[in-house]
């Protein structure tokens, strides 16, 4: 039941659907593609990882 709600989670930009995570970061927020690479740019060790509809894959 969590996993549905991932699954209609909009990123906080509200243009696109927000499929990633970062391990590192301790808010746990999910972004869209775009967004989490603008906010990873100094940030090159943080495991990202995307939501494939199951499951985290790095």
């Amino acid at each position: 039941m969590e996993h549905e709600a991932l699954i209609s989670t909009r990123c906080a930009c509200e243009h696109r659907r927000a499929s990633w995570r970062c391990k590192e970061c301790h808010q746990r927020t999910m972004f869209c593609r775009e967004c989490m690479r603008n906010a990873h740019l100094e940030m090159p060790f943080h495991r990202i990882q995307k939501w494939t509809g199951q499951y985290f894959r790095p």
